[in-house]
């Protein structure tokens, strides 16, 4: 296990150097992106393969690569010319640097000794909304500024949130045909208000806001359906809550 830590803690190191060599020199954003998700799927297969009854090595890899992808595609859309976006994007390397390590160590933690409750499952499902945020924006930001085909950003899209949705179902030990069910109907309805969101005339942060909270709202709703907890009682809270949120972004967000 100490071996496991000091793994994670090199490719932590690799990780901030390849971060930071990003805002030295811009286009290394490309060396950063590559090298940053090669080192995590080969770390992940590595822990993983150490423990054979955990399950395909793949299924781990999802959310931490949206996640850093996400966040690396997302920094290079922050102008770096104002002091204050610079101080931004350290702070989001700082965010995900610690979501590497506690995520690394939380499984590491759940492949060692899985008779011990670990948090792996609770930690992924708030940092999927994260992840969908930064990744879902960075793209409509990548459309509005270099007028890319929509179509196929929407595909990507539709592809982020199947894999999260996926990742969310088979940590909850959903058997694998109801899952793949649950994922398409998640992927299917969240395409369509990605679709319906296009035409809004809002920036892309209001954007990924606005299809974050519908993922939360449906990914809430099958958490409870999981758990055999899906009545009025607990879903007039969480109605309740998107809806305020909502009233919020509509009251204060500039119409562009």
């Amino acid at each position: 296990m100490a071996k496991h830590k000091g793994l994670v803690v090199l490719f932590l190191v690799v990780a901030f150097l390849a971060l930071e060599s990003f805002l030295i020199w811009p286009k290394a954003i490309f060396v950063a992106f590559g090298l940053i998700n090669v080192a995590l799927v080969l770390i992940i297969r590595y822990l993983v393969k150490k423990n054979p009854t955990a399950g395909g090595w793949g299924n781990f890899i999802i959310l931490p690569v949206i996640f850093t992808s996400g966040i690396i595609a997302y920094s290079g859309l922050i102008p770096e010319s104002v002091f204050a976006n610079k101080l931004l994007v350290q702070f989001l390397f700082l965010v995900a640097l610690y979501f590497l390590f506690h995520y690394l160590g939380e499984l590491i933690k759940s492949l060692s000794q899985p008779e011990i409750p670990n948090d792996l499952i609770n930690f992924s499902s708030g940092f999927s909304f994260l992840a969908l945020f930064f990744s879902v924006s960075a793209i409509l930001g990548l459309q509005l500024f270099l007028n890319l085909s929509y179509w196929i950003l929407l595909l990507v899209i539709i592809l982020l949130i199947a894999g999260l949705t996926y990742q969310f179902l088979w940590l909850n030990r959903l058997q694998p045909k109801d899952n793949r069910l649950l994922t398409i109907i998640n992927v299917l309805v969240l395409a369509q208000i990605t679709w319906v969101l296009y035409f809004l005339p809002f920036d892309y942060n209001i954007l990924g806001l606005l299809l974050v909270l519908a993922f939360y709202l449906l990914i809430n709703t099958l958490k409870f359906y999981l758990g055999g907890n899906l009545n009025r009682r607990h879903l007039k809270p969480l109605f309740i809550f998107v809806f305020i949120i909502l009233l919020l972004i509509f009251l204060t967000v500039k119409w562009r």
